[in-house]
């Protein structure tokens, strides 16, 4: 599984269990089955939203994963935040004060006006996933999604949850 899908498929494996009925629960390689994903990849990301208390294991042959706390309780922000911290993903170098400006004397004395709109635009983007819960979510996937594919899904978990 690719880092830049890792949040995507964290999302979109936590809505899956969010979907079913109230405290379903899956194992690994039937929720990497669902979206054609990774089983070892799955496994990782599950292990890392189990350690941040968004869903519980059980082990054994017929263990897997459910939620730990209702839909309206968990963020879109918890989810993404399991998976590495919330960690930005701009990072300033101070490249300003090389090159030609490295032998200009004074100092800089303002911040980065670089570093500060991308320190913006990363609170908007935390505050936006801090709002939107795992309900939310899932109420709007269900206004967005074909009622075929509901069906399918709905049946999918029928056969596969345990």
């Amino acid at each position: 599984m690719r880092k830049d899908t890792t949040a995507e498929s964290a999302l979109h494996l936590m809505l899956l269990l969010a979907c079913g009925p109230k405290n379903i629960e899956l194992p690994a390689t039937k929720l990497a089955e669902f979206h054609a994903l990774s089983a070892g990849g799955v496994a990782k990301l599950m292990q890392k939203l189990t350690a941040a208390g968004l869903v519980i294991a059980s082990a054994g042959r017929n263990g897997g994963y459910k939620l730990a706390r209702p839909p309206s309780q968990i963020s879109t922000l918890d989810i993404v935040a399991a998976l590495d911290g919330i960690v930005p993903e701009f990072h300033c170098r101070e490249i300003r004060r090389d090159g030609v400006c490295a032998n200009v004397s004074g100092h800089f004395t303002s911040r980065c006006t670089v570093a500060a709109v991308m320190d913006t635009a990363t609170q908007a983007w935390r505050e936006t996933l801090r709002q939107v819960s795992l309900e939310d979510l899932v109420k709007k996937s269900a206004q967005a999604v074909d009622p075929k594919h509901q069906a399918a899904t709905a049946s999918w978990i029928a056969t596969n949850t345990r």
